[in-house]
């Protein structure tokens, strides 16, 4: 996440997509789910809300497979969370 750190968000959106693919390949669903999360932010602050929303529910589909106090399950609940309380303040 150095990339994003750096604002160097194309080259993190695609370090991002990189992981996803390798993950899903290895079928590591816990990390396809924190790489759905960190593409959320990335999303969110380059595309707005909606794109990081929409990402974020891909995150959840594939996260209802994991066990309820999973962290990546929570984590991309944390995350949609925050999406929708920062729409509804503004």
């Amino acid at each position: 996440m150095e990339a994003f750190r750096e604002q160097r968000y194309e080259d993190a959106e695609r370090y991002i997509d990189l992981a996803i693919k390798g993950y899903e390949k290895r079928k590591l669903t816990d990390s396809v789910v924190m790489a759905y999360l960190q593409k959320s932010d990335v999303l969110w602050a380059t595309e707005g809300s909606d794109a990081a929303l929409k990402i974020a529910r891909r995150g959840i589909e594939i996260s209802n497979s994991l066990p309820e106090k999973n962290l990546s399950r929570v984590g991309i609940l944390s995350k949609a969370g925050q999406i929708l309380v920062n729409i509804s303040r503004f």
